[in-house]
């Protein structure tokens, strides 16, 4: 990834992407119905979260440890606002034979992005932020080209900037004049509100606008409003040295083996300037836990501002994504997700609330490719059985085998077997949403579906929610897929693991 002659190139932004463990079209767009602006079950769930020992979850994390080949993991669990459980798994170091412990140090990725729509929503908070304001207010060299766009679009991946930023010479990156002047020189993927796609781009400007308002450096900012407030001692925006005994090593798959990543760790700090708002954050599970305790306790931000970071962000036409203010969004069988991952070269996080039960699972792992989200949804169902989708489960009687014949079409090779809602048609034309389309056609060249069942549907704010057994030659996997009430597809990804 990064050397003494760096080159960056237009694939750089798939390194703070989702991984592909599971495969998405990430496609949140949808009729929101009347007063269903959060996420919520049609009948609100009882909280019952079950108490599993410590044995049970660390033979669970060996088990994932093993078949994903993850040298090293740190772990830490909260309930009811209390921290119960913290711990290191494997290696943090495999080369020098380090172990992880819960105060190791990794690289936490986009977990940056709720921790900067934090900084943001503290000033606006302050009154000197106004969301829906245009972002000229607060970048004064913002083109003419970016007239429409406002703090929410940067906030909610609407606001249709273009990643190809990335491609362009390094050294004009670097600062934050120069990443705001290179970026406004792009056309816009899409019009403002159009469309929904992810956008490192986005949340670099929103750095700079943190810096602007509060002028301070970002760092500044994020270190006297919330780290020093919280008491997140080891954590760092862009930290001066990124090697030490308790830093985590990365690691990729070569083949069959897994490598340390072959990259000169002096140049870090200045590549890590090109995420500044996106994924520059070195932390730990212990500070982490603190963050998102603070944030439950009411600490850092109002439990008004945060209900409003978790309501799904809307677009022009009155359609959502399944992501808030900083915060993806989403349901399993009534319980509410509030959550995100991160994935850098050598590193895969993973931070997952579930308001409902008061449980927070925090993940931070020394493996590419991986994603944390998934690992802290299967260690959270220990905790609450019902977030398990038994892909293994009986049949449901198909209300809609037309669908299920068009998906069956789609898995087998016909692209054109599905219909997108307008908005992911047009999210789906930028460079990331091609990297989605050839995560797609890789996972249908690889593998035969000889069947596809319904297992599982719930009512969803966007339509309905639909599980599917996918049956491959020799594996089951998991579909997910969200159907508007015209049959167009909103959300569709498939899960590998088990």
């Amino acid at each position: 990834m990064f050397a003494p002659y760096i080159k960056i190139t237009p694939s750089v932004f798939t390194w703070l992407s989702l991984s592909a463990l599971s495969i998405s079209l990430l496609l949140p767009a949808v009729s929101l119905p009347a007063k269903a602006q959060i996420i919520q079950s049609a009948t609100p769930v009882t909280s019952s979260v079950a108490l599993p020992t410590d044995d049970t979850i660390d033979a669970l994390i060996e088990e994932i440890m093993a078949d994903r080949q993850i040298p090293g993991l740190s772990l830490a669990v909260i309930h009811d606002q209390k921290l119960i459980k913290t711990a290191g798994y494997g290696l943090l170091n495999r080369e020098q034979t380090v172990k992880v412990r819960p105060s190791s140090l990794f690289p936490i990725a986009s977990i940056s992005k709720p921790l900067t729509a934090t900084a943001i929503m503290l000033l606006v908070e302050d009154g000197k932020i106004d969301l829906d304001a245009p972002v000229s207010t607060y970048l004064a060299s913002a083109p003419v080209t970016w007239e429409g766009i406002t703090v929410r679009h940067l906030l909610t991946h609407t606001a249709g900037l273009s990643e190809e930023v990335y491609s362009q010479d390094m050294g004009e990156l670097l600062s934050s004049h120069g990443f705001v002047a290179a970026a406004g020189q792009l056309p816009l993927d899409f019009q403002p509100g159009e469309s929904w796609m992810y956008s490192n781009t986005g949340y670099n400007l929103l750095a700079t606008i943190v810096e602007n308002v509060s002028e301070q450096s970002f760092s500044t900012f994020l270190e006297t409003r919330i780290f020093e407030p919280v008491g997140m001692d080891a954590t760092d925006v862009i930290r001066d040295s990124y090697r030490g005994s308790n830093v985590a090593m990365g690691y990729v798959s070569e083949g069959s083996a897994i490598e340390p990543i072959d990259f000169n760790f002096g140049f870090v700090p200045e590549i890590m300037t090109l995420f500044r708002g996106s994924g520059s954050v070195t932390s730990t599970v212990l500070d982490l836990a603190r963050w998102a305790m603070s944030l439950q306790k009411g600490q850092l931000l109002s439990a008004e501002t945060q209900a409003e970071m978790e309501q799904l962000g809307l677009m022009n036409s009155g359609l959502a994504a399944d992501y808030g203010l900083g915060w993806f969004i989403r349901n399993i069988n009534g319980h509410q997700i509030v959550s995100h991952g991160g994935n850098l070269w050598g590193y895969s996080t993973g931070l997952s609330q579930f308001p409902d039960d008061k449980l927070t699972i925090v993940v931070l792992t020394n493996k590419d490719g991986e994603q944390g989200e998934d690992i802290a949804l299967k260690i959270a169902e220990q905790y609450i059985p019902e977030l398990v989708i038994d892909r293994n489960g009986p049949a449901l009687s198909d209300s809609n085998p037309g669908l299920t014949a068009q998906l069956f079409a789609f898995l087998q090779g016909d692209a054109a077997a599905i219909a997108l809602t307008p908005e992911r048609e047009l999210s789906l034309s930028t460079p990331r949403g091609s990297y989605r389309i050839v995560q797609w056609e890789q996972y249908v060249s690889r593998h035969q579906v000889a069947a596809l069942e319904v297992i599982d549907q719930a009512p969803h704010p966007n339509g309905l929610e639909l599980y599917y057994r996918i049956q491959t030659s020799d594996e089951v996997h998991l579909l997910r897929v969200v159907v508007t009430p015209d049959d167009l597809i909103a959300g569709m990804n498939v899960r590998l693991d088990d």
